[in-house]
């Protein structure tokens, strides 16, 4: 049984790997990424890549 391939879907990241705030988009395909747009250095790309995939928010918190 052969699986249709899925459209691919175009996810918008800000990235916050140095100041220059590069914008970036990442598609991908059937959990895959296939491409990472918008990035000016390494760091982008990676950034892109791992927050697509496993996202890591920072929370802060205040003392009550």
């Amino acid at each position: 049984m052969t699986t249709t391939p899925t459209d691919p879907q175009i996810s918008h990241y800000l990235c916050i790997g140095c100041p220059m705030g590069c914008r970036l988009e990442v598609e991908a395909a059937d959990h895959e990424i296939v491409e990472i747009r918008g990035f000016s250095c390494k760091r982008g790309e990676q950034y892109a890549a791992q927050e697509h995939t496993e996202p890591r928010r920072m929370l802060t918190s205040s003392p009550a």
